[in-house]
């Protein structure tokens, strides 16, 4: 862990006061979290996810202002990347990127770490070698039950990338979100998490995008084709995607 870098961050941005949500578990009375995989600190005016202070979720669940003063805090001091390099949440409180867990004071707070990471300790992965991890998948179309479809203008616009720890980065089109994949034998369930709010352009199909991924239980990959079955209001329906 870089301290000294993660000192210079942590005093940059104490200090931006405000509100954020409900109390997440009493961890500390600064902290609360507005929705799944998400802890916002109201004395900084900070949100936070598994990767550390985020800018989209700062501005959605706190304001743009707050939004505004994050980047450039985060400008002036970059936070560490890797998978596991640690950042400040509260005073005391420390959590490893994307792998968890949560320390208070030093110790594993479970409570907190299944704020943001879910089920701890995870979820088993015996099965992550069926599952095309770590590919960012575009949406090409969406075919429903009731023998209509709908396709993307630019694939690359519409994407899902599953990870190897369980959650999962989509953009839908203008809009970012995150969440958490598991498979239980032969049944994928998608649980979309925190998602930032902006509207898009006219004729965007963001909304459609999360709802289909919501709707999944199981999945196929053929080639550089993955498919992704979902229960829609007509029956059964098929997302799919490509490389």
């Amino acid at each position: 862990m870089d301290t000294r870098r993660l000192s210079m961050l942590s005093a940059i941005l104490i200090g931006l006061g405000s509100m954020c949500g409900t109390d997440a578990g009493g961890m500390s009375d600064a902290l609360s979290s507005p929705d799944h995989w998400v802890v916002c600190n109201r004395e900084r005016a900070v949100c936070y996810d598994r990767y550390g202070a985020s800018i989209g979720l700062t501005q959605a669940f706190l304001d743009q202002a707050a939004a505004e003063r994050l980047t450039i805090a985060l400008r002036a001091a970059p936070p560490p990347e890797p998978a596991g390099a640690e950042f400040s949440v509260a005073d005391d409180v420390v959590c490893r990127r994307e792998v968890g867990p949560c320390f208070v004071e030093g110790t594993p707070d479970p409570e907190l770490t299944a704020v943001l990471y879910g089920p701890w300790p995870p979820t088993d992965r015996s099965n992550l070698g069926r599952l095309p991890v770590g590919i960012g998948w575009k949406w090409q179309e969406s075919r429903y039950g009731n023998d209509t479809q709908v396709a993307p203008p630019d694939p690359a616009r519409y994407v899902l990338y599953l990870e190897n720890t369980g959650g999962l980065r989509i953009r839908a089109d203008c809009n970012r979100a995150g969440g958490q994949w598991r498979l239980d034998g032969e049944t994928l369930a998608v649980e979309i998490g925190p998602t930032t709010r902006a509207a898009c352009e006219p004729g965007s199909l963001d909304s459609v995008f999360l709802r289909d991924l919501s709707a999944v239980f199981g999945f196929t990959e053929q080639g550089d084709h993955f498919f992704l079955d979902m229960r829609d209001g007509n029956g059964i329906g098929t997302m799919q995607f490509g490389r």
